[in-house]
């Protein structure tokens, strides 16, 4: 999971790395630090300066701790609970950039956001002191700031502490943080053990003019070419071509190098103590050359002795040294590199369906199938024997469980034989009484129905229409239980339609099962040629590669020697070619440098070698485990395949057994229940009708109670609360009646839908009918024609007793009151006393006259508060 956070993150970081700071600002930067060092700034002060210049105020704990303390003073910086914005972090940042001695910063509980640690990272990269940060408690903090920091602590080995504790931060990402930590820690203090002691860095060079080991030449000394060969000859290894795949049979060596998954904990020190000892040689050397002018006469052995010893570190480097870090070669890489056909995400969704094996073997399900099979199996052996199959079988393949439910079907077929008529007309006559007694409770609940119709009894109508559903609906299961029995258990033609149907379905799921074990064979016999193939390849690249650095050493070691060669002729003329001898020594140090890090070189790639190997091999050995599992499904395909055949025969020939009797039989209940059906649902859909004309009902009383109300509340009605409760009443009845229709409603379509394959089958047989559910819709549309033309003839006279006059009565009423308005003559409107009204011949006379209008200079007549016409003076002239 942290490999797999770490590649994506600096991934990320490569793709959408923030542009670098302007070379100008940088250089404004270390020239305002430098400046401040020298004329001896105090820290608070910078601080001071750097927000003035950022428009920001500074924070009071911080420029607390920066009071009296001289920039180089400052070490450590606590900022614990200040709370930063974006501006105010910059100002901080700003001023650690001034600090050369600052190694510890404390951010906790500061308020830090993803967005903000831009600011952070830009200061610590370039920061040569700085080894702790801590972000403790910054609950803001997310994947964002991780994303941030991870090259950072890449980037600046020097920072080995970094505490996120507290933080929105993912498990697996805080662990790739410790883990990159470490790694900053392992690598300091290794480079603390390669530094020499403080003693021996006091010696003085002269030191090394004591007696020096004695040591063979280096003609002598030097490992030869023959056994860098022999090991690079038991490093390759032939590729198997051909025959089973054992994997005990993989021809494929790995390099001389540590095993990937158990890299030893101390390998890296000791590659930089072998490093280290054989450049500190070299260097010291290529110093010691400057020294040889005067002491070229005197000491051309101890130059010779000088030079051997580096062959020495030379050949320990080469044995000693290997690869400190495991290689990051992944199945992932492998799956792009040779294109695999079985990708690791295409193993997951396998698993889900297959079960890897170590070998082909026989899952036992033969022996249980034969035994299903039998006709002698009784059924609890075989609930016990379809259990048995579905665990053998089950992580076999994709949709096997499903085959074996088929075969459960199948083993009922074969256990129907002609004693079932026997069985069936057995049935048939214990259930006729029953059926007889439900049709008299019928017909005595529709008699009692009609009696309380003639009473006027509708509450007891209710209670006999329920009564008789129920009764009806006993009736319709009975029917439905014969006839399932008959067309289960004696049918000919059913049998044989379902013997059809399931050895259909069978074909159907193992021919689809087969399709995708086939391809999944394929493609996984595809993926062990590629496999072979790449490591083929890498064989024969580590063996180019090995010749390669063979090559290599081989020129280095004829180099060396014409080198020595050389030096040793230089000896003889030291004093006029001193300058040639110098340059040859830095040549030396150069070549040696080159060889150094082309030995690094190959022993990374021996690592890399034995990754990608490893990896071939385990996932080679993962196909075999799933490609056995594969022959598995295969092998149990055939067994079902002949247990269907089997089956199917057994069937057919046993069908040929059994009568027609039983389809005669099954039509006959089939025409019963055409009467039973029908029957309940005529009842029911009569029921159902009055109980939606009921809710028709309740609703209009609900409208014509809530403007009631309405009304009572215009008018003072004092019983508008007697209105309120029937509102409530009428609604809790509503509710009831709505619950009622709806179960009458699924009742009814419930038995429809279960009539309906019978329905087809006596079509089928040629039987001519009315479907019920046509003739309850004819019905009910004349009992609704009915209801609509008596409901036509009250709406016409309740609208001319109701509407049409008020309508004409408020015409008139608006007239005389914009008239009045128009006039300003109020008397025009009718008094609140209707016998102050007057006769209607004087309203009409009032209303004349205000209809006539005042003309300039004539009088008017007005009516008075008593019904009397008085005249009025003349309008003044306009």
């Amino acid at each position: 999971m942290t490999d797999q956070i770490e590649d994506y993150i600096m991934k990320s970081h490569e793709t959408e790395q923030r542009p670098p700071k302007d070379e100008r600002v940088k250089e404004k930067n270390l020239t305002d630090a430098q400046l401040y060092l020298t004329e001896k700034w105090m820290a608070s002060d910078v601080y001071a300066e750097k927000c003035k210049q950022l428009k920001t105020k500074p924070d009071t704990c911080v420029h607390r701790q920066l009071e009296k303390r001289h920039l180089p003073d400052v070490v450590e910086l606590d900022c614990t609970s200040s709370y930063f914005t974006q501006v105010s972090l910059a100002g901080l940042m700003a001023l650690c950039e001034c600090l050369p001695n600052l190694t510890t910063l404390n951010l906790s509980s500061s308020g830090l956001k993803n967005e903000m640690m831009d600011e952070l990272v830009g200061m610590a990269q370039e920061h040569k002191t700085l080894t702790s940060i801590s972000l403790k408690d910054n609950s803001m903090l997310g994947f964002g700031a991780a994303k941030k920091l991870l090259p950072l602590l890449k980037s600046n080995r020097n920072l080995i502490e970094l505490d996120v504790e507290g933080t929105n931060m993912a498990a697996p990402t805080r662990e790739l943080i410790s883990k990159v930590l470490q790694q900053s820690r392992q690598l300091m203090e290794s480079k603390k053990a390669m530094e020499p002691p403080a003693s021996e860095k006091a010696l003085d060079t002269s030191a090394d003019d004591g007696p020096p080991v004695e040591q063979d030449m280096f003609l002598e000394s030097y490992s030869s070419p023959e056994g860098a060969q022999a090991e690079a000859a038991e490093g390759g290894g032939e590729s198997p071509q051909g025959g089973p795949r054992q994997r005990s049979e993989k021809g494929f060596l790995k390099a001389d190098a540590p095993d990937p998954s158990a890299l030893p904990s101390g390998q890296r020190q000791i590659n930089f103590k072998l490093k280290g000892e054989l450049l500190e040689h070299e260097q010291r050397l290529l110093s010691w050359f400057s020294e040889l002018l005067g002491k070229a006469e005197s000491r051309p052995k101890e130059f010779r002795e000088r030079t051997n010893k580096g062959i020495g570190l030379m050949d320990d480097f080469q044995q000693q040294w290997k690869w400190p870090v495991a290689s990051d070669y992944t199945i992932r890489q492998l799956e792009a590199d040779i294109q695999l056909h079985v990708t690791q995400n295409d193993l997951e969704q396998l698993y889900k369906h297959y079960t890897p094996q170590d070998k082909f073997h026989d899952v036992g399900t033969k022996p249980l199938l034969q035994e299903l099979g039998a006709v002698n199996t009784g059924r609890r052996r075989k609930a016990k024997l379809m259990d048995d199959v579905i665990t053998r079988i089950t992580g076999h393949g994709p949709g096997l469980k499903f085959v074996v439910d088929i075969m459960g079907e199948l083993y009922d077929l074969m256990h129907l034989n002609s004693s079932s008529m026997t069985v069936l007309k057995t049935m048939l006559d214990e259930t006729d009484e029953q059926a007889g007694d439900l049709k008299n409770k019928i017909d005595r609940a529709e008699l009692n129905k009609a009696r309380a119709v003639v009473d006027e009894d509708f509450s007891l109508v209710e209670t006999y229409f329920e009564e008789g559903l129920q009764y009806m609906e006993k009736h319709l299961d009975l029917t439905n239980y014969r006839l399932k029995n008959l067309l289960n258990k004696g049918s000919r033609s059913n049998l044989l339609g379902n013997l059809k149907k399931y050895c259909q379905q069978a074909d159907d799921q193992m021919n689809e099962t087969k399709s995708i074990n086939d391809d999944l064979m394929h493609r996984i016999e595809d993926d062990y040629k590629l496999i072979d193939k790449k490591m083929a390849d890498e064989h024969e690249l580590k063996k180019t590669r090995d010749e390669d650095f063979q090559t290599m050493c081989n020129r280095t070691h004829d180099w060396l020697i014409d080198n020595s060669k050389k030096q040793q002729k230089v000896w003889t003329d030291i004093a006029y070619s001193f300058k040639e001898m110098k340059e040859l020594g830095e040549k030396r140090y150069a070549e040696i440098d080159n060889w150094i890090k082309d030995v690094e070189k190959h022993e990374r790639r021996k690592v890399e070698f034995n990754m990608c190997i490893d990896i071939c091999q385990r996932h080679t050995h993962e196909l075999e485990d799933l490609m056995n599992d594969c022959h598995i499904t295969d092998e149990l395909l055939k067994q079902f395949d002949e247990f269907i055949r089997q089956a199917s025969t057994t069937i057919t020939d046993q069908a040929d057994n059994i009568s027609a009797e039983g389809d005669q039989l099954a039509l006959n209940e089939q025409k019963h229940l055409l009467e039973s059906f029908k029957r309940f649902y005529l009842w029911l859909g009569e029921f159902l009708y009055k109980k939606e004309k009921r809710l028709e009902e309740l609703d209009r009383q609900i409208r014509n109670t809530e403007f009631q109300i309405n009304f009572a509340m215009e008018t003072l009605d004092p019983e508008i609360n007697m209105y309120k409760d029937q509102l409530k009443e009428l609604c809790k009845k509503r509710e009831e009646v709505h619950a009622k229709v709806d179960d009458l409603r699924e009742r009814g379509d419930r038995r429809a839908e279960e009539f309906k394959p019978h329905e087809e089958a006596l079509r089928a047989s040629g039987m001519e009918f009315i479907s019920p559910i046509l003739e309850l819709q004819e019905e009910n549309l004349k009992r609704r024609q009915g209801a609509l033309a008596k409901r036509r003839d009250f709406h016409e006279k309740d609208k001319i007793e109701l509407v049409d006059r008020e309508e004409e009565n408020l015409n008139q009423l608006d007239n005389i009151t914009k008239q009045a308005r128009k006039t300003g003559i109020h008397s025009l409107v009718h008094p609140l006393s209707p016998t102050q009204a007057g006769s209607p011949s004087q309203q009409a006379q009032a209303q004349k006259a205000a209809e006539g209008g005042s003309r300039p200079g004539s009088s008017q007549q007005i009516a008075t508060e008593d019904g009397s016409i008085v005249r009025q003076l003349p309008a003044p002239s306009q």
